[in-house]
């Protein structure tokens, strides 16, 4: 697996840690209690899935520059979220993918992980819609919250700029 270089797209936002915390708990509240993305998440304990994002993103927003280390809290946390307990680490989508492909019944995409952790979220098959409900879910707990409108805008950029690389899309 090589390095990943996440970076926030245009400044380093500053942020108060009390002010992440809550965001990034109320927001996985919300992504949690919703049908249509809930499935993807593991069966871990809230906090355990929470602290290695807030860790993650804590370090973004300080502007981590280190390939290195971005792609080892990424795997963390993917691992975290979304690795269930007995899946092996694995970069095929789905096991039966080729066989829709020999037959013309579908396109097979060319899927890009960021860490081997994410493997286990791509292998659930998340597209745009599932990432348009995050969106949602992340500026409603913006607004909840009365972030500044400045920062709404930047912690959105941010979290629209990883779409492609969250949806295997390199």
């Amino acid at each position: 697996m090589s390095a990943i270089n996440i970076a926030p797209a245009k400044h380093y936002i500053e942020i108060d840690d009390n002010l992440l915390n809550e965001i990034v708990d109320l927001f996985y509240d919300k992504m949690l209690d919703d049908y249509a993305i809930n499935r993807f998440f593991s069966g871990n304990p809230v906090i355990e899935q929470t602290k290695p994002l807030k860790k993650l993103l804590t370090s973004i927003f300080a502007g981590l520059t280190n390939p290195d280390q971005t792609t080892a809290l990424i795997d963390d946390y993917f691992m975290a979220a979304f690795g269930k307990p007995g899946m092996q680490r694995t970069h095929i989508a789905s096991d039966f993918d080729f066989l829709l492909e020999i037959a013309g019944g579908k396109d097979t995409r060319v899927l890009v992980f960021l860490s081997d952790a994410h493997s286990h979220l791509l292998k659930l098959k998340p597209d745009d819609f599932h990432y348009d409900v995050v969106i949602s879910h992340l500026t409603n707990t913006l607004k909840e919250l009365a972030v500044a409108e400045d920062l709404q805008d930047d912690i959105l950029a941010v979290a629209e700029s990883a779409r492609n690389k969250v949806l295997g899309r390199g």
